[in-house]
């Protein structure tokens, strides 16, 4: 980059090349230094080259952790662009489980300085459309912020990289990917501040600023046969998952089901019990929650049903916080399933007569506990709970105003007539 260049943005720092696919990442890394250096067939080649263009240093490192960590360790000021590198028409479930590898790696960082590289293959046959592969697509982009750029090889070095730092430095393009005829197509809106993009989510807008500005995500935790997919139910006021009486788990993997409840667009992810020791892939589906969660849950609804206490519930926080992490519970509402039990007492009155270890659980999520009928399918169950999980976010120092809460059960303009 020339120092003459008025138009042209300055960057001192490294460029990570990231993505399951060795031969896009390399083709991006050798356009970007301006000579043939990185060779997908070579693992053991040296993956990190400092280049100077005009009067700035750039080092482009293609992946190795050890080496961006050695990076990032001895260069902790500089900025970092991370190139996470996908083939249009081609991005498949290993992409996804790369980028969740990735974020797990660099935390918030993943979203505020990556970029998702697209690069068209040189094939140019026509395909048929493939919607697994879009909704992959759509995974990488969602969770990656949306910033998208769409690689052409016949750029020139300065070009590129001056066309990097813009969309890299923009605030997020919505991209709409989409199938027309027998490709994947762009359609591109114009790149708008974070305060137009929460004002269009009000005004119902954009679908994808509505999905990362005003979604609610409640995670259901609990053993087997607690009442958690009744829940799901309940709180989307929809039948989305299975739920009947069995000897054997019902639900054997994380599923995620969406609507609007309230005015709000509500995301609930139904999981199996994950500490059952029958539960053979645990950790794969404690990670296909975390998957489904992201940008990360507003809560978790730890479901229980009253009346029973189990020997697993006893350890049950211990669990979810080596799997979730410690501050798990600062954002855990005790959900009691079986209301109709307490037969006209509160349930206050309940948890003040009950088990002293269950009374120290509930205090530990912050004395934070609610009760369903799940027969009952009247909607003020879903709209006190939704207003505790409000009150907890606003205690928790969230901004909440973005919800357009809307009591149904007392606004006749909420119903349908």
């Amino acid at each position: 980059m020339s120092k003459g260049d008025g138009h042209t943005e300055e960057f001192c720092g490294g460029i990570f090349l990231l993505g399951a696919n060795s031969w896009c990442k390399c083709l991006v890394g050798n356009r970007i230094l301006g000579f043939e250096h990185f060779l997908p067939e070579q693992s053991t080649f040296d993956e990190e080259v400092s280049v100077e263009i005009g009067v700035q240093w750039i080092t482009v490192i293609n992946e190795p952790q050890t080496v961006i960590k050695r990076y990032m360790e001895t260069s902790p000021r500089c900025p970092c662009m991370i190139l996470f590198v996908l083939q249009h028409g081609h991005v498949s479930q290993r992409d996804v489980e790369a980028f969740a590898h990735f974020q797990q790696m660099f935390g918030k960082k993943m979203e505020e300085n990556t970029l998702v590289v697209m690069v068209s293959s040189d094939d140019k046959k026509s395909t048929r459309p493939n919607k697994v592969k879009n909704e992959n697509l759509e995974t990488v982009l969602y969770q990656s912020g949306r910033k998208v750029f769409d690689f052409n090889k016949n750029l020139k070095q300065n070009d590129l990289i001056k066309q990097l730092m813009t969309c890299w430095k923009s605030v997020p393009d919505l991209h709409i990917y989409k199938h027309e005829s027998s490709s994947l197509s762009v359609e591109r809106e114009t790149w708008r501040t974070q305060e137009a993009m929460t004002q269009e989510h009000i005004s119902g807008g954009n679908h994808a600023a509505i999905k990362r500005n005003n979604t609610l995500t409640i995670v259901l935790l609990g053993q087997t046969g607690s009442g958690k997919s009744a829940t799901g139910n309940t709180i989307l006021r929809k039948h989305h998952f299975e739920s009947y009486a069995s000897s054997v788990p019902v639900t054997q993997m994380c599923q995620m089901a969406e609507e609007t409840v309230c005015g709000i667009k509500i995301r609930v992810i139904d999981t199996p019990d994950f500490f059952d020791e029958d539960l053979k892939n645990q950790q794969e589906q404690i990670k296909k929650c975390k998957e489904l969660a992201q940008p990360g849950p507003d809560v978790y609804l730890l479901v229980m049903e009253l009346g029973r206490y189990t020997d697993g519930e006893r350890a049950i926080v211990q669990n979810i916080q080596k799997a979730f992490g410690a501050e798990v519970v600062k954002e855990t509402i005790v959900l009691l399933t079986s209301k109709e039990k307490l037969r006209g007492k509160t349930v206050a009155e309940y948890i003040k007569n009950t088990d002293t270890q269950l009374q120290e659980l509930i205090r530990i999520c912050g004395s934070r506990c609610h009760a369903f009928n799940n027969k009952d399918h009247s909607v003020s169950q879903a709209e006190r709970l939704l207003e505790m999980i409000l009150e907890m976010k606003k205690k928790n120092g969230s901004t909440v105003e973005h919800y357009s809460f809307c009591k149904e059960s007392e606004k006749k303009d909420c119903r349908i007539q």
